[in-house]
């Protein structure tokens, strides 16, 4: 007998009862299958590949300071696991901002809307969220969730502004150069129209409609067009 077989052998005699035989439990005993002894020759005849070596430079062992219990949790993944009824307005809000980090530029736009909803049941009267920040040439627009009272309040008809856009020269001195708003004309609850917007003392300004209900990267691409005409 080969010196693999006779392995295999003293394998199955070493193993216990039960992994053998299955009776006490009504269950068939597993199938065991032979391994053939193969050669270096016969698996070279065979094609059989030879496993390409491991570069431990990379592939190096885990860092015991990077273990589960110590990992740092991304933080859309800590944002997730607060949702549901246990999540508060706050914990929404980092959630938001995570998702346009990650390009889920809609889902973090719906997901600040929940976390005003939620500043509303909990008696936070925070103004405005932060959402993202956009490059355009040598400007830089800070996109700002607006959250006043005429936004908080649905029942209001007019002008409400979910959304200001606060576009900023570059460099170390940046300094304000406008404040271009995304506005709702609300009437009986229902948003009729929707515009991007600039106010300027008693001057308001219209500066391109869109579509009720438009997509949130529509509402900033409409923007960025303005700004880059600037």
């Amino acid at each position: 007998m080969s010196t693999t077989r006779w392995l295999i052998a003293l394998v199955a005699c070493t193993l216990p009862l039960g992994a053998c035989s299955s009776e006490q439990d009504g269950s068939p005993a597993p199938e065991v299958t032979t391994l053939e002894e193969t050669t270096p020759e016969a698996g070279a005849e065979a094609g059989a590949a030879t496993p390409p070596e491991t570069d431990p430079a990379s592939n190096p062992a885990p860092d015991p300071e990077l273990q589960p219990d110590s990992e740092p949790v991304p933080e859309s993944d800590a944002a997730e696991q607060a949702e549901g009824d246990a999540a508060t307005g706050m914990d929404l809000y980092r959630r938001a901002q995570a998702l346009m980090q990650e390009g889920k530029k809609q889902e973090g736009y719906e997901t600040a809307q929940a976390a005003m909803r939620k500043f509303i049941d909990e008696g936070d009267d925070l103004a405005w969220m932060m959402l993202e920040s956009v490059e355009v040439g040598d400007k830089r627009i800070d996109v700002h969730f607006n959250m006043g009272p005429r936004e908080r309040d649905t029942t209001l008809d007019g002008i409400v502004r979910p959304l200001s856009f606060r576009v900023w020269s570059a460099g170390e001195d940046s300094k304000l150069l406008r404040t271009l708003d995304y506005e709702n004309g609300r009437f009986d609850g229902q948003v009729l129209t929707a515009a991007i917007g600039e106010q300027r003392g008693t001057v308001h300004g219209n500066l391109g409609m869109l579509e009720p209900g438009v997509p949130y990267e529509e509402i900033v691409q409409k923007v960025v067009e303005i700004v880059e005409g600037m």
